[in-house]
Parts: structure tokens; sequence; C-alpha cells
């Protein structure tokens, strides 16, 4: 969690040009989140390591790139709207494809 953290503050930092305020809350929900990313890797027979949950997080917090969800970043929303950001995702990945093949 602490790894998570980090990563996560460095990259709002980047993002936003401020500091995060961490709550106790963002911490239970940092933990939420890792919990389901670690289960949608076991559910694609992925590597868990701890290494590779960070990356799927790195992952995650880059796919979000706009909408109510980029204009409310935090470590609550984005573990409450998970399922909805993987989906755009994956979406946004299948129609770069598609364009892609059309050119």
């Amino acid at each position: 969690n602490y790894k998570a953290r980090s990563l996560f503050e460095t990259y709002y930092r980047q993002l936003f040009g401020s500091d995060y305020y961490w709550t106790a809350k963002d911490a239970g929900a940092m933990s939420q989140l890792l919990q389901k990313l670690k289960f949608q890797r076991e559910q694609k027979q992925m590597d868990v390591a701890d290494e590779s949950i960070l990356y799927a997080l790195q992952y995650l917090l880059l796919s979000i790139k706009e909408g109510w969800i980029f204009e409310n970043f935090s470590v609550t929303n984005i573990n409450s709207k998970f399922n909805e950001i993987v989906s755009q995702a994956k979406n946004s990945r299948k129609r770069k494809k598609l364009f892609q093949k059309q050119m």
C-alpha cells in the first residue's frame, strides 16, 4: 500500500502540480483498488506480484484522461468507479485498433 500511495501521489503531483491530501479513507480505498487489480489479473492468469500490481495501477491511472473521474481525481473516486474506468480503457483500445486497421 505504501508503494501504491507513493505512485499515486507522484502521478497526482505531475498531473495537477499540487500535493494530494491523503486521508485514512484514501488508504482504505487504495487497499480495495489493489485487491480489484489483483483479482482482475488473477482472472486473466496474469502475474500478481507486487510490482505487477503497481504496474497495473499505473496503467489504470494513465487511462483516466477526461470526464468526471479526471475532474474529480481521487483514490476514493477511482476505486468506486473502477469497473467504468476499466471499461472505458478497453473501449478506447478497441477503437484505436479499429482505426489503425482502417488506415
